[in-house]
């Protein structure tokens, strides 16, 4: 018997959901959070509010997930952004060689903050999570189901430069993110005998990360500006991200045994490329691709669009 080995999973999905989001709210503090130019200074937005929007699809060797961000920004002052945004995840999941699947649906509410010097700039975000989770395990007897819960909050920091070159903009950065995630304990139904009750997980995981972000704002002839952007990024986990758990038959209360996930890696290599459209000072359309490399050839992508309008 295998075991339930996708609720090892589980952990790992609503961690990503909420680094997914905080680097979402990270990117909305980049060149289009504290645009400056002479359109921005004609129609000044501060002190004024700006909603914005995105829906987004990610997909990796064993997921995919699609959901929105909503969200609502501030700036006080041409130096400083600040904002919250909503953001809701549904992840569905199958492990190859495995008939065992399930799905997450995770509910984020979250906040962020940039402040620019004249050289140097700090950001950081914070998150928490719901998460409601569903499982599935075949097997020639039937199939087991299960549902459970999972919580946690993260939180995202760096600092880094802003550096100018003509029309570009080059923005080196060094960040700190730790997240934490609780999964609740829960029994399967459905299977007899053979249903297992598995164990809850408390799970921490701190990443260092380096990048680099460049930008250039060009003019079009009716006034607007259109901005491509680049990003890249080395991270890696200082902290180790498997997650093992124990399970036992619930007709076999003195006999357990432990279910130990695949050891994700701990280095990954980031790529961004982005394009936004601005009509005036504040307002956008914007579309965005990242991808994630790792190893043994590992990775994942994500696709998102939105739009932001300043009222």
């Amino acid at each position: 018997m295998p075991g339930n080995a996708v609720a090892t999973v589980f952990p790992g999905v609503t961690q990503t959901d909420r680094r997914a989001f905080m680097a979402s709210l990270i990117d909305r503090l980049g060149p289009s959070c504290l645009e400056k130019g002479p359109r921005l200074e004609a129609d000044p937005g501060y002190g004024k509010p700006t909603a914005w929007a995105r829906g987004f699809h990610r997909s990796d060797d064993i997921s995919k997930t699609t959901g929105a961000t909503a969200g609502l920004e501030h700036h006080p002052d041409k130096h400083t952004c600040a904002g919250f945004g909503f953001n809701f995840a549904n992840t569905d999941l199958a492990l190859d060689g495995l008939p065992q699947s399930g799905e997450v649906e995770a509910f984020s509410l979250g906040a962020y903050a940039r402040r620019d010097g004249r050289l140097i700039f700090v950001d950081g975000a914070i998150a928490a999570t719901y998460a409601s989770i569903d499982s599935k395990r075949h097997f020639g007897g039937g199939t087991a189901k299960g549902d459970t819960e999972a919580t946690g909050a993260g939180i995202i920091a760096g600092i880094g430069l802003v550096l100018h070159a003509e029309s570009f903009v080059l923005e080196p950065r060094i960040g700190l993110d730790y997240d934490y995630n609780r999964q609740d304990g829960f029994t399967e139904r459905g299977a007899g005998a053979a249903n297992l009750r598995i164990s809850g997980d408390d799970h921490d995981a701190l990443r260092c990360n380096i990048g680099m972000r460049l930008h250039t704002l060009l003019d079009l002839p009716s006034g607007a500006g259109l901005m491509p952007e680049f990003s890249a990024a080395w991270a890696h986990e200082l902290i180790e991200p498997s997650v093992t758990l124990r399970e036992r038959p619930v007709a076999a209360n003195n006999s357990s045994f432990l279910v130990r996930g695949e050891k994700p890696p701990q280095e990954f290599l980031l790529i961004g490329v982005g394009l936004s459209y601005h009509p005036d000072g504040s307002d956008e359309i914007f579309v965005r691709y990242d991808g994630a490399w790792a190893k043994h050839d590992i990775h994942g992508d994500a696709i998102s669009a939105g739009a932001k309008l300043r009222w």
